[in-house]
């Protein structure tokens, strides 16, 4: 279990206060939303955290310690040039990489379903997907490299039922996709979290957890077996 806390405020000035402030209140985590202009290739549109450049990011961390605070990226489909830079901003702060638990979130179908673009196409975010893998396998045993968000989903009216077939669905294309890149199942297991939103009715909420669970053990179990997936519950923002 973890205590993750969004945090996406455009100022990053005030984004470092945020952080700091939810780490004193009993965080352990943290789920670092992206500006959606950065996320998509374009003009910065103010709705997220501005973090682009070294500078930024500094100021952005000053007083965290990422190698004690696990931190997950909502980059959209420019989550491979985001990981360049903040692995770049680590090393350089003097973080080793193998100690961070970061969770980079490459999701090319939930990109595309939240911002409408992916900016280099369908095939070069998979491409990316595929290499970034393999890089955080390498470099960041902590971390995890692939996101699967049925959040854009629920935002657009879908209920539980409708949530969970199209994470199936979504699960099986990555299954498919990342093996025309030489990554077996159980490789897209350890590297995989799913995100999930859960709304006011409790008892539905601990169903859909409970029922995504056991369909994504029998994908993989199917699929020729994988390690269990972290799911990533999530307040519902409707």
């Amino acid at each position: 279990w973890a205590r993750r806390q969004a945090v996406s405020h455009p100022s990053v000035s005030q984004l470092n206060r945020d952080l700091l402030s939810e780490l004193m209140g009993g965080c352990d985590s943290f789920w670092l939303r992206l500006d959606s202009g950065l996320r998509t290739g374009r003009e910065p549109r103010g709705d997220g955290a501005l973090l682009w450049g070294l500078p930024a990011l500094e100021e952005a961390f000053s007083g965290l310690r990422p190698d004690l605070a696990a931190i997950q990226v909502d980059a959209g489909g420019n989550v491979l040039p985001f990981a360049e830079l903040l692995s770049r901003w680590l090393k350089s702060a003097g973080f080793s990489l193998s100690d961070c638990a970061l969770q980079w979130s490459a999701d090319p179908l939930g990109g595309l379903a939240s911002d409408g673009v992916l900016p280099r196409g369908a095939d070069a975010a998979y491409a990316e997907g595929a290499a970034l893998l393999k890089w955080a396998a390498a470099e960041m045993p902590r971390g995890r490299a692939l996101g699967l968000s049925v959040l854009p989903y629920h935002q657009a009216g879908a209920d539980s039922v409708t949530e969970l077939a199209l994470m199936t669905s979504t699960l099986a294309e990555y299954l498919r996709r990342y093996g025309l890149h030489g990554i077996s199942p159980g490789e897209v297991a350890s590297q995989l979290q799913i995100t999930l939103p859960v709304g006011r009715n409790l008892f539905d909420g601990i169903s859909k957890l409970r029922a995504a669970r056991r369909l994504v053990q029998a994908i993989f179990s199917l699929s020729g077996g994988g390690g269990p997936v972290p799911l990533h519950a999530v307040t519902s923002p409707r």
